[in-house]
């Protein structure tokens, strides 16, 4: 499999009081407030349809447990959150494939994935590839 970013190299020209990391997780604590600039959470209704809307508390914790080692690893990064996780820790490929694409948007250098899925699944597949 051919590696996607061979120029990794780049992350060490950006300025560190600049960096902007997303973070693809359950949420954020409220005490990272003032490092996290944007937060966006990312769910399916009732129908299946996916929604985008205001976040969450993160019920899980994982997020926030992740949010905080970052912002203690770098404290001067900006944190932008996308919440894909809800109460019982399930997502879909659709809900994450759509957080790193407004990640994209939003120009994160880097983006954490600390989850995994059952299958391989086409739309994570290609916004992975687009990231």
């Amino acid at each position: 499999m051919p590696r996607m970013h061979d120029d990794i190299d780049h992350i060490d020209h950006i300025d560190r009081a600049t960096i902007r990391v997303g973070v693809v997780d359950s949420g954020y604590p409220a005490s990272l407030g003032a490092c996290v600039v944007e937060a966006r959470r990312f769910s399916l209704d009732d129908a299946g349809t996916l929604q985008a809307g205001a976040v969450e508390a993160d019920r899980l914790g994982h997020g926030s447990a992740v949010c905080t080692t970052i912002a203690a690893a770098a404290p001067d990064a900006h944190l932008l959150v996308a919440q894909v996780f809800e109460a019982r820790g399930v997502t879909s490929a659709a809900q994450i494939a759509h957080a790193i694409r407004w990640l994209l948007t939003r120009h994160v250098h880097l983006i954490n994935l600390s989850l995994g899925v059952r299958a391989d699944r086409d739309t994570l597949r290609e916004a992975c590839a687009q990231a």
